[in-house]
């Protein structure tokens, strides 16, 4: 019985509309005080399920001289009824499948104005890695590499080769000459690290991109904002502009 009470719920009858439904299966015609006796159900409240039940295909009336009486449709008819909704559902597929690419397509934006979120996110650039997909970096490691303990984490996962990360460095300085001493002692092929020493500008914001996520930080000292988007469009955009840069500098 559990069985069918869980095929029922899943069909979309709540836990009362199984109840009746179930009573009129048993009893075959039964008026609405028979069948709330039955279901454990108020004789109101049956009175509406039962009504329902009837809107969905499930249940008819009939008069007769006592009055209404309900019974359930055969057991096939469910049957029918999830074979034409299947195929009804495949006829509409594709425009449901339009209609979720466009809102696929629209970013989702966030801003922030802390390190909570800037250590989350280097959390979860570590797990992106971890399943063996390539994540990018372009900027000042500054603020990174202050987080002493994040970056000890960070360079503890790229020791395992399976895990691939490209990274652009922008400005002068013992830090990001340390930065990259230090990638190149953990001799993962798959982790590199490129330094762009000179530019026209001061490089002030960093961006990092894995998976359909570009995230991009800004801010001196204490002060730090982060923005996410995540779109697979700004994505692709992103990576494509690290891949010029990339293969600009030595």
């Amino acid at each position: 019985m559990d069985e069918i009470r869980n095929f029922l719920l899943a069909y979309g009858l709540d836990s009362k509309e199984v109840d009746v439904y179930l009573a009129c299966l048993q009893l075959g015609d039964a008026s609405v005080l028979t069948l709330s006796k039955r279901a454990g159900t108020k004789r109101p409240t049956t009175y509406l399920v039962l009504e329902s039940l009837v809107r969905k295909g499930m249940v008819d009336a009939r008069k007769t001289k006592q009055g209404l009486t309900y019974h359930a449709l055969h057991p096939k008819k469910l049957a029918t009824q999830l074979n034409n909704l299947q195929t009804g559902y495949a006829e509409v597929l594709p425009e449901l499948l339009g209609m979720y690419r466009s809102k696929e397509d629209k970013p989702i934006i966030g801003v922030y104005e802390d390190y909570d979120v800037y250590d989350r996110l280097v959390d979860e650039v570590r797990e992106y890695v971890a399943t063996g997909k390539e994540a990018l970096y372009f900027g000042n490691s500054e603020y990174f590499y202050r987080r002493p303990e994040k970056a000890a984490k960070w360079f503890a996962t790229m020791k395992d080769k399976r895990n691939s990360c490209r990274e652009i460095l922008c400005g002068q300085g013992e830090i990001q000459s340390e930065y990259l001493r230090k990638v190149r002692d953990l001799n993962n092929p798959h982790y590199q690290a490129r330094h762009l020493k000179q530019t026209a500008y001061p490089v002030l914001t960093e961006f990092g991109v894995w998976g359909d996520r570009v995230v991009f930080f800004s801010g001196t000292g204490k002060d730090l904002f982060t923005i996410t988007i995540d779109s697979k469009k700004t994505a692709d955009t992103q990576r494509a502009i690290f891949e010029q840069l990339w293969h600009s500098v030595e």
